[in-house]
């Protein structure tokens, strides 16, 4: 039986000198141990010391992984499942392994406020999380479709819906809160429900056949259902739910069951602009 390996998001390096400078510091490096960790990876433990023999050391411990090598993937995994979860890696790797799939490294892969992650976090090309606003203030971290890390001090993503009569509203975010004349679009990552009042309209949304979640493209999708005043609609992987407040709300009212959206959005990192 084939089995995949996996490894949680991380930075993946390798150190490829014995010396190297870091804020201005010049530092000596040894190689305390390195051995295999899995197909295509190789796991080191580094020591580097000041070249100046002033105080002070790092330890370094890194995993360098060819990412073409057969049966290595990367992914990235969501602390218990969703954004507002706060996990440890091993934990991690220990719940999401299978008969199929080993996840045998990672490391913690964004900077968290309270329980949700700060920055915009995409997991299986789809939006977890973004911040209400363009992206920036922290480095973001990815791996690209070819299984390259990617690296962008800011980005900056946009999210449309075109509705049944070719108007076109803004969605502001993906699974943080809905505030006054928000449109938020919430997915499985956020929770067991979208957590909102009663002061809005919720539309749940379903991808038509064929089509596939992504952060830059265009997708179709069918209105399943509709409330009115409710709020908190349950959520569940294969469908989403926009919600709105205020002026938004009275946009969503306009649709009705069976209706076919168009969702359109767009992500660039800063090297891209």
């Amino acid at each position: 039986m084939k089995r995949t390996l996996l490894i949680i998001f991380s930075f993946l390096c390798i150190a490829s000198s014995y010396a190297i400078s870091l804020n201005g510091i010049n530092y000596t490096i040894d190689t305390l141990s390195m051995f295999p960790a899995g197909p295509g990876s190789t796991y080191y433990e580094l020591r580097l010391l000041r070249a100046d023999n002033g105080l002070g050391r790092l330890d370094a411990f890194l995993l360098a992984v060819d990412t073409r090598a057969p049966y290595v993937q990367v992914q990235q995994v969501l602390g218990k499942g969703k954004v507002t979860g706060c996990e440890v890696p091993s934990s991690m790797a220990k719940r999401s392994t299978t008969d199929n799939e080993i996840y045998f490294a990672g490391v913690n892969g964004d900077f968290f406020a309270y329980e949700a992650p700060c920055g915009t976090t995409v997991v299986n090309n789809q939006f977890a999380c973004t911040p209400a606003g363009a992206g920036g203030g922290r480095r973001h971290a990815g791996v690209d479709a070819d299984g390259r890390g990617v690296t962008a001090y800011t980005h900056t993503y946009s999210m449309q819906v075109q509705m049944p009569d070719a108007s076109v509203l803004t969605i502001n975010h993906v699974n943080g809160d809905r505030v006054e004349n928000d449109l938020v679009l919430y997915n499985h990552h956020k929770d067991a429900t979208t957590k909102t009042n009663a002061y809005g309209t919720e539309v749940k949304i379903q991808l038509l056949e064929g089509e596939k979640w992504a952060t830059t493209g265009s997708m179709k999708a069918k209105v399943l259902e509709k409330q009115e005043n409710v709020g908190s609609m349950p959520l569940a992987a294969d469908y989403a739910v926009l919600s709105g407040h205020g002026t938004m709300q009275k946009e969503l009212n306009k649709l009705n069951v069976g209706d076919e959206i168009t969702l359109t959005f767009e992500m660039r990192l800063d090297d891209e602009l």
